[in-house]
């Protein structure tokens, strides 16, 4: 199954601002966001391909600050991931469901090892077959659906791109 970019555009935006447009926010649309037009959700299983064909062809560098660091990470995995899904759905003209997040985390931040921080972050949404959304920290390899630490208010969404 298959989303157009204005599908998939507004079921992030309907998760993540519920609220929108909000005070401040007068000219920004998610919707301007979706670089493809058609988009591909992954199920579970296909997922977890995903991540193993990241762990096999990622370069592998450390963290560095400035040289890279948390967006270099993000882009690496999302490159990879549109790498796989070119790979895994041979002439299918439609992209993986997988973006980026720039964030504000304030709090015990789960995709680290769940201490407390405060800081500007870059990471990785992708969304599922059954429609939920989930973060991806590249710098871990941890995920956990968005909802939790949204909800939980440790984690504000900046930007989305898809």
């Amino acid at each position: 199954m298959a989303l157009f970019a204005d599908k998939l555009a507004a079921s992030v935006q309907a998760l993540l601002w519920s609220d929108f447009p909000s005070p401040g926010y007068k000219d920004e649309n998610i919707t301007r966001g979706p670089e493809d037009s058609a988009y591909i959700p992954l199920s579970r299983k296909e997922f977890e391909q995903l991540v193993q064909f990241w762990k096999k062809y990622r370069q592998g560098m450390r963290y560095l600050e400035n040289a890279w660091d948390c967006e270099d990470f993000a882009r690496e995995f999302h490159c990879l991931a549109h790498a796989w899904g070119r790979r895994h759905y041979i002439g299918f003209r439609a992209s993986v469901a997988v973006g980026t997040a720039f964030i504000h985390i304030q709090g015990e931040y789960p995709l680290f090892s769940g201490e407390d921080v405060q800081a500007y972050h870059v990471i990785n949404v992708i969304l599922l077959d059954d429609g939920s959304w989930i973060f991806f920290e590249p710098q871990t390899g941890l995920f956990c659906p968005i909802e939790a630490p949204i909800y939980e208010g440790v984690i504000r969404v900046m930007k989305i791109t898809i």
